[in-house]
């Protein structure tokens, strides 16, 4: 799979939402595969799912941003929270859904909503104990990083928690 890419009218500098909609779109089951090709893609799914079991309690509601195809979602439902989904992939919601029925995690999730994380006005504010933002999402929004910060923090409750994490733009 490519790197994402701008199209001929989008900037590499610049925040553009059909980017990495198209990107993770096209890279289908290839997210869900993402974190178990190599030992170093499983020694980072360990070390992330290490701050997931330190921090996520049982009955957590937790809006789960650029979710993918679903493999955090799947460690967050074994911890027992409750998972809002949220991508702006509209093929990664669907394939998150899809692995969700097939691997026996569907009713830890509460609904699946193809969002922006640069506008969270779906979400009321303070309603999730915890964000989770790993992976790509804060990687992509650029130039529009303070705005998605923003919007992440407003919709967790007063004394929740952020958890991201962020990925290299070239590999």
């Amino acid at each position: 799979m490519e790197p994402l890419q701008p199209n001929n009218s989008e900037s590499l500098s610049s925040y553009q939402p059909a980017a990495p909609a198209r990107y993770f779109d096209k890279l289908g089951i290839g997210e869900w595969e993402r974190l178990t090709k190599t030992p170093t893609d499983e020694v980072s799914l360990a070390i992330h799912t290490h701050y997931l079991q330190q921090y996520i309690s049982h009955s957590d509601r937790v809006l789960e941003i650029g979710a993918g195809a679903g493999r955090f979602t799947r460690v967050l439902a074994n911890l027992e929270a409750k998972i809002v989904v949220a991508d702006i992939s509209s093929g990664q919601l669907e394939l998150n859904k899809s692995l969700a029925v097939e691997y026996g995690f569907e009713s830890s999730v509460e609904d699946w909503q193809q969002t922006d994380i640069c506008d969270l006005s779906g979400f009321e504010t303070g309603i999730f104990d915890i964000v989770v933002a790993y992976g790509g999402v804060f990687s992509y929004v650029l130039d529009k990083r303070d705005r998605a910060l923003r919007e992440s923090l407003r919709v967790i409750k007063p004394g929740g928690l952020l958890l991201l994490s962020v990925m290299s733009m070239w590999g």
